[in-house]
């Protein structure tokens, strides 16, 4: 009898210990996935914010554009201003404006 008890524990310790294991298994590999899903997040996070520079230096560039488009708008439309405008020709010496009108 002494056999067949021997046996059985040998068989219940057999089982208890495939349990164990079986047991820190699923947790190692519980663990793995987090930390694969952890490593996934990051990526994505930091994918995310170089997605998020593209767009703000996009954006800075778009209104740099913008500002320069207008400036050259604005000069444009200065000097087709200017060369609308009736010019005098140039005075020779110190004159004043008053000496091309006969005022007197």
């Amino acid at each position: 009898m002494s056999e067949a008890r021997s046996d059985e524990a040998v068989r219940r310790l057999r089982e208890e210990s495939r349990l164990r294991i079986a047991g820190q298994s699923r947790r190692r590999s519980f663990a793995g996935w987090c930390a694969v899903a952890t490593l996934a997040s990051g990526i994505s996070l930091a994918a995310l914010d170089a997605y998020d520079a593209q767009l703000q230096a996009e954006d800075v560039a778009r209104e740099a554009a913008l500002r320069s488009a207008a400036a050259d708008q604005k000069r444009e439309d200065r000097s087709s201003d200017d060369s609308s405008r009736v010019r005098l020709p140039a005075s020779k010496g110190n004159h004043s404006i008053g000496d091309h009108f006969d005022c007197m």
